[in-house]
């Protein structure tokens, strides 16, 4: 199962773990490299296409699945229209990867970035290298969940959000 409610600090520390006892360096990726690594090489809205109905072959996300569950009568409209068949976190690799074979960038859990958040990217390094600042610094987490929909999992625009774990 994947990994989640742990801190930006704990996602640190795991990385710095896996340095000193794995074979490798470990890091958190930035902001940057994470979504050149999502997107794969597309320029569709979501790697996959444009379709946010396919998503339920590609990521674990709020969809008809959650709504079975939830046996209620009013329709929520960020509901994506297929069954992944999981209605809270699926085991890791549960789907078809992204071109470049890496699952569940998109759904799932949110992951941590190494990057500060900004209110826009005009002022982001052009390096790829983390947003970077003095307090108060805000962590960014992306690629959506398994209780968001396709808007907040798949679109590259709107993934980024302020979270409430500081800078060391």
């Amino acid at each position: 199962m994947p990994v989640g409610n742990v801190s930006w600090d704990e996602a640190k520390h795991f990385a710095r773990l896996m340095s000193f006892f794995g074979r490798g360096s470990y890091r958190l990726p930035t902001e940057a490299e994470w979504e050149y690594a999502a997107r794969a090489g597309t320029k569709t809205q979501y790697y996959w296409g444009d379709q946010p109905e396919e998503a339920c072959t590609y990521e674990n996300i709020l969809d008809l699945s959650f709504d079975k569950l939830r046996r209620s009568g009013s329709p929520r409209p960020e509901l994506v229209q297929c069954d992944d068949g999981y209605a809270g976190p699926a085991p890791v690799g549960s789907f078809k990867p992204n071109p470049w074979g890496l699952h569940d960038m998109l759904g799932n859990v949110h992951e941590w970035v190494e990057d500060c958040w900004e209110i826009s990217y005009g002022d982001a390094p052009r390096d790829g290298s983390a947003v970077e600042k003095k307090e108060p610094c805000f962590r960014v987490v992306r690629g959506g969940d398994w209780f968001g929909g396709s808007e907040r999992a798949g679109s590259f625009k709107v993934t980024r959000r302020q979270t409430t774990t500081r800078c060391e």
